[in-house]
């Protein structure tokens, strides 16, 4: 789609490209088509013909591959060669202060957890492995995430580093002073031990804080769907969701435990007396929606015939109810040639004259998060700004603007947290001020969090920009790598 030539033919050639075996257009086509599996060489030539980075492709598809497997396995669906020459280096490097990028993690997780034998390490080293992944992979984004969080699904599937992994996770959801806790509870969907279920399930009883029961509840979709629970630990989950129909908290929680049920309902995973109300979109309004998105995608790319897999995947990054199938189809779209159109699009849609209804809009800022980017980032600092936006939706889009791309001006930040504390409802917006503490330490912007951490509004704003200004510097940088 991106070459002067479209033709299979043309690409065919260059995909081979010098003094590599032919590749035949009919394989490609059959690649491209989904008759014939892609192997992992296929995948890797893919990124290099077009100039993608390394994983580009490869941790998309990893991550898609593990959400969508019932089956814990630690060797991901992707098979490549096992190389173990660098594993010392690799080691030192993970148990010491060096920084390891995202591609060290999957050449390191992969060696130690795929290569078809028992790897003996001490468990006091694979606690520290699995500790330093988690500490990074709460802190990655974009490609630097996909490659942690299938490094991290390794360790949790592995016999020989499962309990350092598990436990990981658990103390790192004990931690009220974590920001960051709902990374730490919801990778245990990776696991279907006991013990992951039974952290699980006390994180949406008795919550550390909000970030671990969201966590729970995005664990909880996956676990119930593979069966990891029993039948008593099904039913106080049914009850958790019960009480949560009148929870005051944001709507993404409640979008959470509407995904759980229906998600559910069919295979009576759950009791039947645990109800949510419906999504407020009906089919009618989605199809509107869909084809008005999907005429805006595929215009700036003269495609020549609807995209059926890309209509199917932007329905499911807009619509899906479950966070684990909107994240698949976003990663998938973002990774795609459609990502720029599909930002903009999505843009789009929150310019309409509905786009700032709160449910609709948390959706699209959700979908942005993953496919937008520098051309994106004023609109939403917009809306974390603006008096008119509800708390919720101001918070959602101070959570989302640190991951698109481009910077955000010193002066923005300014005005930014005096717009919060000095609200015309007389009451500090203290979530969108948490938002903006996400933001400034996901961005490395320590000014921001030192006058944040001294906020006298707000208990847990000092205690969120405090978190962020104690995390190893070697932890934060590792984590941009």
């Amino acid at each position: 789609m991106l070459g002067a030539d479209r033709t299979l033919t043309a690409f065919a050639r260059v995909l081979a490209g010098p003094g590599r075996p032919a590749v035949a257009a009919s394989t490609i086509s059959r690649w491209e088509s989904g008759a014939v599996a892609v192997g992992y060489g296929a995948v890797r030539r893919y990124e290099v013909v077009l100039g993608l980075p390394r994983n580009g492709l490869v941790a998309v598809i990893d991550t898609v591959n593990r959400h969508w497997s019932n089956t814990i396995v630690s060797a991901p669906a992707l098979i490549r060669r096992v190389r173990t020459d660098a594993v010392d280096d690799l080691l030192d490097r993970a148990c010491s202060g060096a920084i390891m990028r995202g591609s060290d993690w999957d050449r390191l997780t992969y060696a130690l957890t795929s290569n078809g034998q028992a790897t003996y390490l001490p468990r006091s080293l694979w606690a520290q492995l699995s500790d330093r992944l988690l500490a990074e992979l709460q802190l990655a984004d974009g490609l630097r995430w996909h490659e942690r969080y299938e490094a991290m699904g390794r360790l949790l599937a592995y016999a020989g580093s499962r309990p350092a992994a598990i436990d990981s996770c658990v103390q790192a959801a004990l931690d009220s002073r974590n920001q960051m806790a709902i990374e730490a509870v919801s990778a245990l969907d990776g696991s279907d031990h006991h013990d992951a279920s039974a952290a699980v399930l006390r994180q949406l009883e008795r919550p550390t804080n909000s970030g671990a029961q969201a966590g729970a509840l995005l664990a909880s979709v996956r676990k119930i769907r593979a069966g990891h629970f029993g039948p008593d630990q099904r039913q106080r989950i049914a009850i958790v969701l019960h009480d949560l129909r009148d929870c005051p908290d944001s709507a993404g929680t409640i979008r959470l435990g509407r995904a759980i049920l229906r998600d559910t309902s069919r295979a009576r995973a759950l009791p039947v007396r645990a109800q949510l109300k419906h999504s407020s979109f009906d089919h009618e309004r989605r199809t509107v929606i869909l084809r008005r998105v999907m005429t805006r995608i595929q215009a700036p790319l003269e495609v020549p015939a609807e995209d059926v897999i890309l209509t199917q995947l932007v329905s499911e990054m807009l619509f899906s109810l479950c966070p684990g199938s909107r994240l698949s189809a976003a990663s998938t779209i973002a990774a795609s040639p459609y990502r720029a159109s599909a930002a903009a699009a999505v843009a789009a849609e929150l310019r309409h004259p509905s786009g700032l209804r709160l449910g609709w809009a948390t959706a699209l800022l959700d979908a942005l998060r993953i496919v937008g980017g520098s051309a994106e980032r004023r609109l939403v600092e917009r809306l974390t700004v603006s008096p008119e936006i509800p708390e919720p939706l101001a918070a959602t889009a101070a959570y989302s603007f640190c991951h698109l791309g481009g910077r955000t001006p010193d002066e923005f930040w300014a005005s930014a947290i005096a717009a919060q504390t000095v609200h015309r409802s007389s009451a500090p917006r203290v979530a969108v001020l948490r938002g903006l503490v996400y933001s400034a330490g996901m961005t490395g912007t320590a000014p921001v969090l030192a006058r944040l951490r001294e906020d006298p509004t707000s208990p847990a704003v000092r205690t969120a920009a405090g978190w962020w200004l104690d995390l190893p510097a070697s932890i934060l940088s590792s984590a941009r790598q």
